[in-house]
C-alpha cells in the first residue's frame, strides 16, 4: 500500500518503481505453477489521453509538474508481460477529462524477455467513468459502528467497497466477477444520480464470460434486521422480493431473519391475519431494521 504525504510529498515516480522491482525480485523464483493474482488500485487525480491511455497524477503533478503521472496503460501491460500473474484487475477511480499534449510515463522497471512457460494473464480493468468525462465524490455514509467523522470519496470507491464487503457476493461466499462488474455499473450510476451528478463506470475484461472467476471469501452482508410483533408468535410469515418470489418463510415466534436484500419492493405476509407491509429497500452502508 502507497499512500500520499505531504511532507516529504510522495509518492513520486521512483518509490513506485522501486516497490514494483522489489515485487519482481521477491516473485522471480517463485514456481511458475503457482495461480497469482495482481491487484491495483489508484485513488486520486488523473487525466484521460485515449480511451485506454489514462495518466494516474502522483503527489507532485500541477500544472507545470504536469508529466508526473503513471501511464496506467503501460503499467497493465509491465504486469501482463512479467508472465508471473493468471489475473490481473486494475480498479481506477479518477477523472478521464483530456489535458491536451499530456500523458503518464511509462514504467522505469521492465523484463528483459519472457520466462519459459509463462503465464497469459486475463486481466479486468474498472474505469471510474467514460472517457472525455470527469469522476466525483461526495461525503458518504459511515459504516455502522465507524467513529463519527466527516469522509469524502468517490462513488466508485464507495460502490467498490460495498461490493467487497458483501453487497455483491454470492450466497457461497465470494464476490463473482459478473456480479462486481453488475454492481459497479448499477451502484455508481445510482450514487452519481444521489447527488444530481452524471458518472457511468467503464468496465473492461478478456475473461471468458462462461467461467467463474470469485474474489475473496466474503459472505453476503447482511442489510436488513427484520423483528415481529408479539401478536405474529405461531404466525406463517412470507418474505416476498421484487419478483414475487418467496425468499424467506416461516413462524414469527420471537424470531429476527437478518437477510441480504436487493434493491426493490419486497412484501411481508402475514398468512393468518392477511396482513402485509411494504418494504422499499435501496442498499446503504447502513442495516435497514423493521419491525412487523
Amino acid at each position: 500500500v502507497i499512500l500520499s504525504k505531504p511532507e516529504p510529498m510522495e509518492p513520486g515516480m521512483d518509490l513506485i518503481n522501486q516497490n514494483l522491482s522489489s515485487l519482481w525480485e521477491r516473485i522471480r523464483n517463485t514456481p511458475l505453477d503457482q495461480t497469482r493474482r495482481f491487484y491495483f488500485y489508484f485513488s486520486g487525480h488523473g487525466f484521460g489521453f485515449t480511451s485506454q491511455d489514462v495518466g494516474l497524477c502522483l503527489a507532485p503533478w500541477s500544472k507545470i509538474m504536469r508529466f508526473c503521472a503513471l501511464h496506467a496503460e503501460a503499467y497493465l501491460n509491465l504486469i501482463k508481460e512479467s508472465g508471473r500473474f493468471d489475473e490481473i484487475f486494475f480498479f481506477l477511480d479518477c477523472c478521464r477529462v483530456r489535458i491536451r499534449g499530456v500523458r503518464g510515463i511509462r514504467p522505469f522497471v521492465g523484463w528483459i524477455r519472457p520466462e519459459e512457460n509463462a503465464k497469459n494473464a486475463r486481466y479486468f480493468t474498472a474505469y471510474a467513468t467514460q472517457y472525455l468525462d470527469p469522476a466525483y465524490e461526495a461525503e458518504i455514509d459511515q459504516l455502522e459502528g465507524a467513529p463519527e467523522v466527516s469522509l469524502e470519496r468517490g462513488f466508485f470507491t464507495t460502490a467498490l467497497m460495498t461490493a467487497l464487503r458483501g453487497n455483491a457476493a454470492s450466497e457461497n461466499g465470494g464476490v463473482p466477477l459478473n456480479a462486481l462488474k453488475d454492481y459497479l455499473e448499477k451502484e455508481v450510476k445510482s450514487l452519481a444520480s444521489r447527488h444530481n451528478k452524471n458518472q457511468v463506470p467503464v468496465i473492461e475484461s478478456d475473461f471468458p464470460t462462461d467461467t467463474e472467476v470469485i474474489l475473496g471469501s466474503i459472505l453476503p452482508r447482511k442489510n436488513v434486521h427484520i423483528s415481529f410483533d408479539d401478536k405474529r408468535n405461531g404466525h406463517e410469515i412470507v418474505l416476498e422480493g421484487p419478483d414475487l418470489e418467496p425468499i424467506k418463510q416461516g413462524q414469527a415466534n420471537g424470531q429476527i431473519w437478518d437477510l441480504t436484500l436487493s434493491k426493490g419492493i419486497h412484501v411481508l405476509k402475514d398468512l393468518q391475519l392477511e396482513e402485509e407491509k411494504i418494504i422499499r429497500f435501496e442498499p446503504t452502508n447502513e442495516i435497514q431494521h423493521v419491525i412487523f
